[in-house]
């Protein structure tokens, strides 16, 4: 008898066992095919129970029969499993909880795939594909405002349902907001469309994953408007469904809009000196023009930045924010917009407040000081759907709250915006345990107390002295 071994590629081995007669004929052929092997370990943190499936597939779209499949019937957390005879080539390795043991994935059971999907299996049994099973999060709710009424104001809050998931304790991780007008299908660019992730809750204390004020401006006066969120988890990074739709219609007007009508004459005057296309008087009673290269100012309103946050909030926003909205863009379109602001200010910053990110100071902005008409022109660069235009998506429009702010500096103890001989009595009681310490305000070579060299440093800072 002669025995021949042939190799195909993707096989161990084949083969072939060839009995022959004294005269070479065949008497049999046996073929022996040997594969493969794929072996890891499942984990499962949940409190769900019920048969685990482990498929082997050689697409990424699994439309197909599993090429592969291995079943523990008794899955506890840790359960090991192999997956045996594969030939050479890429694999997409999935997992699933059968809940209802009709033994195909339906959604909303625990599902897991392996993390470095595909394998590709060459030359070797390969082990350690371990898989984490997850549970998507529950699909939440909105509760506020109440489905179809009526709100009072156009910055309103956004509120949805607790975070719950069959995973016992998974935790979330993100929440992500949609609103259309009532008209539009899901399918369609959304008016405002924001994520909130764990970054964004820890550089933000005043941001939620449950709630979400909507900046003034994203949405327009007496129009019906539908909204959705849903929910990511840790365990699996898996998102939820989305809630269903809740429906609301916006207030026909803002009263606060009454007291913001710009005066007339220095309106005028605006006008003729730098083109503005509108006005508005502000929160602290001066008039302020605006004016864009491109596109329509639709909505401008001043907003009192004493409604909003403390965290990082600047030091002081004269004109508070400009909460600002252009229409009649192209998609993702670049625009200048220019802010004539009366009087001149000492290095001047241009901050916004984002109701995901909060207050941060946007770079994007030049100030030019006019001495003819002493007027400061701050003109910003935006784009439609990047950094500054808060509604999150680029649909041709822009929404930006943001304002001139300015920052006291060390030494100026009774924020007067200068620096004195009161100031430096302020610092020597400080200094001698009269009054409380304030770092922030007296600590002038920033060594962490208040003591006599501070009080010198303030002394020399009163008399046009450098500090270094």
């Amino acid at each position: 008898m002669v025995k021949i071994k042939l190799w195909l590629t993707g096989y161990v081995l084949l083969g072939i066992k060839i009995a022959l007669t004294s005269n070479f004929q065949f008497i049999n052929v046996s073929v022996f095919l040997h594969g493969y092997s794929v072996s890891g370990n499942l984990y499962y943190r949940g409190t769900l129970s019920g048969n685990v499936h482990v498929e082997a597939y050689t697409s990424s779209d699994f439309q197909t029969q599993p090429f592969r499949e291995f079943i523990i019937n008794d899955f506890s957390s840790g359960s090991s499993y192999t997956l045996e005879d594969f030939p050479a080539g890429n694999y997409w390795i999935v997992a699933f909880m059968d809940i209802n043991q009709n033994n195909e994935y339906d959604k909303g059971e625990p599902y897991g795939e392996y993390i470095f999907n595909p394998l590709t299996i060459s030359g070797q049994d390969i082990s350690g594909i371990d898989i984490n099973l997850n549970s998507p999060p529950s699909k939440p709710s909105c509760l506020q405002p109440p489905d179809h009424s009526t709100t009072e104001n156009l910055d309103i809050l956004l509120v949805s349902s607790q975070f719950s998931d069959a995973d016992g304790t998974d935790t979330q991780t993100a929440s992500k907001w949609e609103i259309f007008l009532s008209e539009q299908n899901e399918t369609d660019t959304p008016v405002f469309e924001r994520e909130i992730t764990q970054i964004d809750i820890e550089q933000n204390p005043s941001s939620s994953y449950t709630s979400l004020k909507i900046p003034w401006g994203t949405l327009e006066f007496g129009k019906e408007y539908k909204w959705r969120v849903k929910y990511r988890d840790f365990y699996g990074m898996e998102w939820s469904e989305w809630s269903d739709f809740s429906f609301f219609t916006t207030c026909s007007y803002d009263p606060d809009l009454d007291e913001q009508i710009p005066d007339e004459t220095v309106l005028t005057q605006l006008q003729e000196s730098y083109q503005v296309d509108i006005g508005i008087k502000t929160i602290n009673g001066e008039t302020v023009g605006v004016k864009t290269d491109t596109g329509i100012i639709k909505m401008l309103k001043s907003i009192n930045p004493d409604t909003l946050p403390d965290d990082g909030k600047p030091d002081n926003l004269p004109f508070g924010l400009f909460a600002t909205r252009i229409e009649n863009l192209q998609p993702g379109q670049r625009v200048t917009v220019s802010f004539y602001l009366p009087g001149n200010y000492e290095n001047p910053t241009w901050y916004k407040y984002d109701p995901v990110k909060g207050w941060y100071e946007f770079g994007n902005v030049s100030f030019t000081y006019d001495s003819a008409n002493r007027y400061t022109e701050a003109s910003l660069i935006l784009k439609d759907g990047e950094t500054g235009d808060v509604d999150g998506v680029a649909n041709g429009i822009i929404i930006d709250p943001g304002g001139v702010a300015l920052f006291y500096q060390k030494g100026d103890i009774n924020r007067d915006w200068q620096i004195d001989i009161s100031d430096v009595i302020l610092c020597l009681r400080m200094c001698v345990g009269i009054d409380p310490v304030d770092l922030s305000k007296a600590d002038i070579n920033s060594d962490g107390r208040v003591d006599i060299s501070d009080v010198i440093l303030t002394l020399r800072l009163a008399i046009g002295l450098p500090v270094e």
